[in-house]
This record gives C-alpha cells, structure tokens and sequence, in this order.
C-alpha cells in the first residue's frame, strides 16, 4: 500500500484538475490507468498460514478500487469491478 497509495493520490489529483476544466475524456483515463495497475497487481504470501495478510491485502486493494469506481461514477463514466481473488497467491 506503501506504493499504490501516492499512485492512487497523483491519479485522483490529475483526474480532478481535468474534471474541473470539464475533461471527463482526461479524467477517466487517469484513474482507469490507476485501476489497470491495481487489477495487473499480484500479492503473495509464501507463509500462507491462516491467510490473513491475504485478507487483509485483499480489503485494502478493494478499497482503493472503491474510491476509483467512485470517482468514475461521479463522472459519468462507471466501469465495473476488477480486483478479486484470483490476483492473492498464497504457499504453505
């Protein structure tokens, strides 16, 4: 999260700057980039154990799609979900 979080807050900021100068074209291909990043994202956990870095990954990757999703929604411009479970890899 270290990474995608300031990814996500530039992505956000040059949506807004194109939103507001009425570039929905612009803005949605800001954050569209963002979610193609968070959907080629891969997580794994070679201790797997119980799975709850997993989980936990997971809740956190799915958040900041949420807030995406939102945005392009706001815009007019809704796309559907692309972060599941088949990008969380876990060994034992």
């Amino acid at each position: 999260m270290e990474v995608l979080r300031p990814e996500w807050d530039q992505a956000l900021a040059q949506a807004r700057e194109a939103a507001d100068a009425g570039d929905a074209d612009t803005a949605a291909a800001a954050v569209t980039a963002f979610l193609d990043r968070l959907a080629a994202t891969r997580v794994l956990d070679p201790a797997c154990g119980t799975g709850n870095f997993l989980y936990v990954a997971m809740e956190q990757l799915l958040r900041l799609e949420s807030k995406a999703l939102d945005f392009l929604r706001q815009i007019g411009r809704p796309v559907p979900p692309r972060v599941g479970p088949h990008q969380f890899l876990g060994l034992e």
